[in-house]
Parts: C-alpha cells; structure tokens; sequence
C-alpha cells in the first residue's frame, strides 16, 4: 500500500501535478509513517561508538582466527567504516565506485538515481557525504590491495555490476557466518552496550544519528540547523515544515563544517588495524638482521616508507595512481 502511493505519488509530480493535490494523496501515507515511526522508536537501540569499537575488534579477531583473509578484510573493513562514517544505506554505499570518491575533499558523491530520496523525489544529479579521518586510509588500503579486482568489476568497490540485491552484502555474509564463534569473541552479532538488542549491519546508521545528535550537544551545537544537517547527510527526509527549511538551506560546505567538527577525526579502529592501512607506523624489530646480499634489494622500512608515502597521496596524484596500474 505505501510504496504502491508513493509511486502514484511520483508520478503525479513528474506529470506537474499541483503539490496541494498531492498533499491531500499523501495523507494516509502521513499517519502509515507516524505509527510506524512510534513502533521503530520504541524498537530503536541505543548505540555509542563502543559498539562501533566492539564490532571492528571482532572483526579483527575473525582476521586473526583465518575466517577472513587479507583482501577480504580490508574490504570489510572499508566497506564498514563507510557505513559507519557516512551514516547512508546498505543499499546506497554498496553501489558505490572509485570515480564516486575525491580524497581531497573527503567526500563521496552517490548519483541520486541509487539513493532512497532520489528514487522517491525524481531528483536528478547527486548526494554529498563525507568520510572520516580513518574511512579515508582504510579505503586506499583497500584499493591497493585490490586494484585489479575492481577494475574487473568496472570500478565498483564492494560488488559485481547487475547484482540484484543491494542488501544482502558480502559483509553480511561474514556476519552470519560469524554466529558460531561467539566463545571466541568474533560473532558480529553480538549484544550491543544497552544489553538489549544484537548488532545488525544497518545499526551503523542508526549509530551515526545517534552519535552526530549527542557530539552535537556535548560541544553546544544542538540547534535544528545542525540536527537538519544530519538528516540530510543520511538522507531522512524533513519530518516538519522546521526541518524542511533548515534542510534546504544547508549547504554542502555547512555540512562539510559541521561534519569536520563533530566526526571527521572519531576513531572507532584498533591500533594493530590503524598500523595497518598506515595511520599509524608499522612496529620493526629493533636489531634486524641483515643477510648476506640484501644491501641489493629494496629494504622492508623503504617499502613501508613508499607506500605510506602512496596512500597519503592525493587521489589524483601519480605517487597514488601507482598503486591501481
């Protein structure tokens, strides 16, 4: 019934027909999305980034136990943080591709042909989100490791071009393999800081609304522009005429503003996984060994050197084109 009125709803706009009308059409739909609202609340956990911290040490801990190896890790783990820094859907951040992203203004752009609102609104052009500090290095990694795959796959980072559903993830499917190895701490299903509900891929969401709202009032920040910004960044649509007005008026460099201030430098990663995608050095033994012969061959630190130095390049950059030819 509501996505059958949504789409007569659609269609009416693409075929001019006055808002006043609609509004009238949209009516019911007002009081399907009120009670669903209400029960979505009531159901709703209440999350801190101490979940985000738990889910990406199991993670880790999966890596550890040879449940996940390498590429697949840092492509978990990428695809997670993006999830957990841009606060979009699955279905939105699964479709994302290498041309989508610009490091150096650390943002994504989705088309909005493969955003929720677009699909709804009929709105052309795209969305910007942005990336965290972590997201932004874990990200490169992932595409040093694996350049070649995804130029196979056409640029798309996390999956096959035609894939049908955008739901039902390959991170999902490490989640719920994970179930049995819950006395080995690596179940990413596990009971989240209220002790009340399991974590679930989509919670990463949920979490991020809830930590830009409380970020927002511990720094002083709590005005409808600033919880506008948010609901716009994760593509909630204005549920009042208030929040209609300060969603129109935000603009992307607001949005990047807010977002520097209240998220841009979160950490939610372990230490061992930020020495690994380079945020931080990699520990070296502190007497190597040095063989015989091996003043000829490219040192270990030189390496780590070079490609630190790579993934802290501009995206356009010949030092960080390198790693995908």
């Amino acid at each position: 019934m509501t996505k059958r009125l949504q789409a007569v709803i659609l269609l009416l706009r693409r075929m001019g027909v006055s808002e006043v009308l609609i509004d009238v059409l949209r009516d019911p739909l007002r009081k399907v999305n009120a009670a669903r609202k209400i029960e979505q609340e009531e159901n709703t956990p209440d999350l801190t980034l101490e979940d985000a911290r738990e889910f990406f040490k199991r993670l880790e801990r999966l890596f550890h136990l040879g449940r996940l190896k390498e590429k697949q890790y840092a492509k978990a783990l990428a695809f997670a943080l993006l999830l957990f820094s841009t606060g979009r859907r699955v279905s939105e951040i699964v479709q994302i591709r290498v041309d989508d992203i610009d490091f150096e203004t650390h943002s994504i752009k989705l088309s909005s042909d493969r955003t929720k609102e677009g699909k709804l609104l009929g709105i052309e052009g795209h969305k910007t989100v942005f990336m965290t500090r972590e997201t932004e290095y874990a990200v490169k990694y992932y595409l040093e490791l694996s350049g070649d795959e995804i130029r196979r796959r056409g640029g798309y980072l996390f999956m096959q071009p035609g894939k049908r559903s955008l739901k039902d993830t390959f991170l999902h499917k490490i989640a719920k393999k994970s179930r049995n190895l819950e006395g080995l701490g690596a179940n990413l299903n596990f009971i989240t800081s209220d002790g009340l509900h399991r974590f679930k891929i989509k919670y990463f969401r949920k979490l991020f609304i809830q930590g830009w709202e409380r970020r927002a009032e511990e720094n002083g920040m709590n005005n409808e522009k600033v919880f506008g910004a948010v609901r716009k960044l994760t593509g909630h649509r204005p549920s009042n005429d208030v929040h209609r007005t300060n969603y129109a008026r935000i603009s992307v460099q607001e949005l990047w503003k807010y977002y520097r201030e209240l998220y841009y430098d979160i950490s939610v990663l372990t230490e061992e996984q930020k020495r690994m995608i380079g945020i931080l050095p990699r520990k070296t033994a502190s007497k190597p060994i040095i063989s015989a012969g091996s003043f000829n061959r490219p040192s270990n630190t030189n390496i780590a050197i070079n490609r630190k130095m790579a993934l802290t390049a501009p995206v356009h950059s010949p030092e960080y084109m390198g790693l995908l030819n």
